[in-house]
């Protein structure tokens, strides 16, 4: 249903699903803390348009919130699960392309993770900053079968990342 996130951003937004916070935060706590307070007072999903060291913006609690799933699906609530359910049985085949709006920004030289990606940092005795649901994919050198998944992710270092993978279905 929608072409990329900032479609369903707009979609979000247009439904009262969607709210801007325009004061600066840290990527350490504060986001996270905002980011609790607004999904328990407020049912939206957040986008933080100030991050302190970065110039962009974080997106937080799409799917935290069981209307915004249905806004995805194209569905009503009471539909979601079927609609869940027929998608996870019928998968799409990736499909390679030479360019996307994922490639606006294409870092080469000196990556450091931590300066591209504002990655957050939620609790105090977390190991690190751990993005919650990123979207991987990874293709296996031998058969060539790709798998995606969404997995939560942690930043070790400027070039590391820990990934907890769990299976799906192979395409």
């Amino acid at each position: 249903m929608f072409a990329d996130l900032r479609s369903f951003l707009r979609q979000l937004e247009a439904s009262g699903k969607l709210v801007h916070f325009g004061e600066e935060l840290s990527t350490e706590y504060e986001i996270a803390a905002a980011s609790r307070y607004i999904s328990e007072h407020s049912n939206k999903a957040v986008i933080f348009d100030k991050v302190k060291g970065y110039d962009i913006p974080v997106v937080t609690n799409l799917f935290g919130i069981k209307q915004n799933l249905g806004i995805a699906f194209g569905v009503t609530e009471d539909k979601i699960e079927d609609a869940y359910m027929s998608r996870a049985m019928k998968p799409v085949k990736p499909r390679l392309v030479d360019s996307a709006p994922v490639q606006e920004v294409v870092v080469k030289d000196n990556i450091d993770i931590r300066r591209i990606i504002p990655v957050l940092k939620y609790h105090e005795k977390d190991a690190g900053a751990y993005m919650t649901s990123a979207l991987t994919t990874v293709k296996d050198p031998e058969t060539g079968l790709r798998r995606m998944g969404l997995h939560r992710i942690q930043v070790k270092d400027k070039d590391t990342v820990g990934v907890f993978l769990t299976s799906s279905p192979a395409l």
